[in-house]
């Protein structure tokens, strides 16, 4: 019974401990809405193509995507290679910053070629409430540019498992893995002491 009491108290105490962990689930998954950029990709083609879009940050590229207006909305599940049928477009919102630079969008056809559409605008606005997001039209994927290697690289790579991701997710879920094992030792000592 001791050794009971003694239990539910670190694990409550360890729950208390691992509240934070939570937050970086939060903000693994969640845009910091201070740096908040939003834009849309739009598919004027006659076929389905998959687009990555990519910033460049300090010499090295990065996938811009947090969020997107399409199933399954978060980038845990899939954040490069979003599927766009002729004539669809998707909103896409990142994270950004005055050292960011949007560099290219990367264009996968059903054949697995890869081609760019260069950005521009390379600098993409903090999102508010008036402004209304900049949209980047593929018209023609043999039209786009040949894309250099450091984007496909990147595109490639985020084709894959985001354990960065997974990782922070997981370590948000430790507070509520203790929170369970408090309740199942605290009901445990509550049913001894029901039964002496």
């Amino acid at each position: 019974m001791r050794k009971k009491r003694m239990a539910a108290r670190v694990f409550f105490i360890l729950t208390l401990l691992s509240l934070p962990l939570c937050c970086l689930a939060a903000m693994t998954l969640a845009p910091n809405f201070l740096f908040k950029g939003e834009f849309n990709v739009a598919n004027e083609s006659n076929e389905t193509l998959y687009v990555t879009p990519i910033g460049e940050s300090y010499g090295q590229r990065h996938i811009l995507v947090k969020s997107f207006s399409k199933f399954p909305y978060v980038p845990i599940l899939k954040r490069s290679d979003i599927r766009l049928e002729p004539g669809e477009s998707v909103h896409i919102v990142c994270e950004t910053d005055e050292d960011l630079v949007f560099s290219e969008i990367a264009v996968r056809n059903t054949r697995g070629e890869f081609r760019q559409l260069v950005v521009q605008q390379p600098t993409i606005e903090l999102s508010t409430y008036s402004s209304s997001p900049s949209t980047y039209v593929i018209e023609s994927f043999p039209e786009l540019e040949a894309i250099p290697p450091q984007a496909l690289e990147v595109a490639n790579k985020a084709r894959g498992v985001h354990a960065q991701t997974w990782a922070m997710v997981l370590l948000g879920l430790i507070p509520f893995g203790m929170f369970a094992a408090w309740l199942r030792v605290a009901r445990d000592l509550r049913q001894e002491s029901q039964r002496e």
